[in-house]
């Protein structure tokens, strides 16, 4: 899990867990593997619906891969949700300005090599 992505969770996980559509959520990260049916028993077994948000943020979190994070925005947009994933976008680049390069240029090496690369052959060119 990228680490702006994990700061997105850790910062707004009280606001998406008050404001998610939990059922949704839940289900259609199960249906895409990305929670097992033990684990969203675990988070309906939580006592308060603000609890139960907050427990799967918390396995997202703890899992520390990219994947169930990105399925999380793709089913808030889904959901119609977009306020929420807006939310986490602007700590994510919070979190990018903050520890200047943005990880997303760091963690895909080829792709910027290959943008420079086009960029010096055009330069050639002219």
């Amino acid at each position: 899990l990228r680490l702006p992505c994990w700061w997105a969770l850790h910062s707004t996980r009280e606001f998406l867990a008050a404001n998610m559509n939990l059922p949704h959520v839940l289900t259609r990260l199960e249906q895409e593997n990305q929670l097992s049916p033990d684990e969203v028993r675990s988070v309906q077994a939580e006592q308060t619906p603000v609890s139960r948000g907050s427990r799967l943020v918390e396995m997202l979190m703890d899992r520390r891969r990219q994947e169930p994070y990105d399925w999380l925005v793709r089913v808030l947009r889904e959901e119609g949700q977009d306020f929420l994933v807006q939310e986490m976008e602007d700590r994510e680049r919070d979190r990018e300005r903050r520890y200047g390069i943005g990880e997303q240029q760091a963690a895909k090496p080829g792709k910027q090599m290959a943008q420079m690369d086009h960029s010096a052959q055009q330069a050639q060119v002219h």
